[in-house]
């Protein structure tokens, strides 16, 4: 949700247990900051994550300066071919800038990814790219990575890519129109 004062992301997530006795699943969230005017860019990332429903959260230490490393213990053991579901919440405080893009990278394998990006109707993006199958460091590149896709009359964007392959990148990314002050 792009149309807050903070951006905000909603995960619902159905999972598939591999094993037998699953009992925590190990996650990650990537806050791709833009630094702050005077703020050095080693500083961590802010970012709250709260758990909606499913499991407990169940924080680590910073895996990065920027990535949060986290794990969703789940409400009962999972055997092998068993589905659980859970939900989280990611709210950016005050203060804290992202890049204007939304990808999930896969782990592991993964069935569907179904993304629905929010922006303000009265400051929409000068342009939307949806990028499929790409490579991390190249999410940001200004040749225009992904396809050029439009975004709807509420003013927001639905991809849902089937069969993403884990390690590459999938989602959009956005060039943000320039603020005018009155």
């Amino acid at each position: 949700m792009l149309d807050q004062p903070n951006p905000e992301a909603f995960e619902w997530r159905r999972i598939v247990s591999n094993q037998d006795g699953l009992t925590e699943i190990d996650l990650a969230f990537t806050l791709t900051a833009v630094p702050a005017a005077g703020v050095e860019p080693a500083d961590p990332a802010r970012l709250n994550i709260s758990m909606l429903y499913g499991g407990t959260l169940v924080p680590k230490e910073m895996a990065a300066a920027r990535r949060f490393s986290f794990s969703v213990q789940l409400p009962s053991p999972l055997d092998r071919g068993r589905q659980s579901e859970f939900a989280l919440r990611f709210h950016v405080p005050d203060g804290q800038a992202m890049r204007p893009h939304y990808v999930c990278v896969p782990r592991e394998r993964c069935a569907l990814f179904d993304l629905r990006v929010r922006f303000d109707r009265d400051r929409s993006p000068l342009k939307v790219w949806q990028l499929v199958k790409t490579f991390q460091n190249d999410i940001d590149d200004a040749g225009g990575q992904g396809e050029i896709v439009s975004l709807d009359t509420a003013g927001e964007l639905h991809p849902a890519i089937r069969g993403p392959d884990p390690g590459f990148a999938y989602g959009a990314r956005w060039d943000v129109a320039p603020q005018v002050t009155p």
